[in-house]
């Protein structure tokens, strides 16, 4: 649902889009119930969902969904990245988000944070995350450097998102 949904008193969730405060109100048998402010998913808020048992790949494209709603906001931004996360359980994982996090500092003009550089967060045995053999050649050579100094090999796709 939308803003103009929300001024009509339709239910909807509260959030900050792309800057946008969004308050809501819902109303049910007569009383008013407030809905909490929506807060970013942090690279920190990532890791412990992994951990949790959550879909990685759902974590990570709703960080950088958050993550690039706040283009534009550097302060924002590099809260988002700052907090060191817990290791998650799955040393890919552990590489990954710091390779992310590396990677979105390096191109967001954003200092990078000391905990990416931990040893843990590095693989020993390469890393194609795509199931298929096939796009393993274009990961080698579209990888960013932040991922292949990690063994981590993506295409130039990962990290877009609509």
């Amino acid at each position: 649902m939308g803003v103009a949904e929300a001024r009509r008193g339709r239910d909807i969730g509260a959030g900050d889009v792309h800057g946008l405060q969004i308050r809501a109100r819902i109303h049910r048998a007569g009383q008013e119930v407030k809905v909490r402010r929506y807060e970013p998913l942090t690279i920190q808020r990532t890791a412990s969902r992994i951990k949790a048992g959550d879909d990685p790949w759902l974590c990570i494209r709703e960080f950088l969904d958050d993550f690039y709603a706040a283009e534009g906001n550097p302060e924002q931004q590099r809260a988002l990245l700052a907090g060191r996360p817990d290791l998650t359980g799955n040393q890919r994982f552990d590489a990954y988000l710091a390779a992310l996090a590396e990677h979105l500092a390096v191109h967001g003009d954003l200092p990078v944070p000391a905990w990416v550089h931990e040893p843990e967060r590095f693989l020993e045995t390469w890393w194609f995350p795509t199931g298929f053999r096939s796009l393993h050649a274009l990961a080698l050579v579209q990888s960013p450097a932040s991922f292949r100094r990690r063994g981590i090999f993506v295409d130039e796709t990962e990290l877009q998102r609509c």
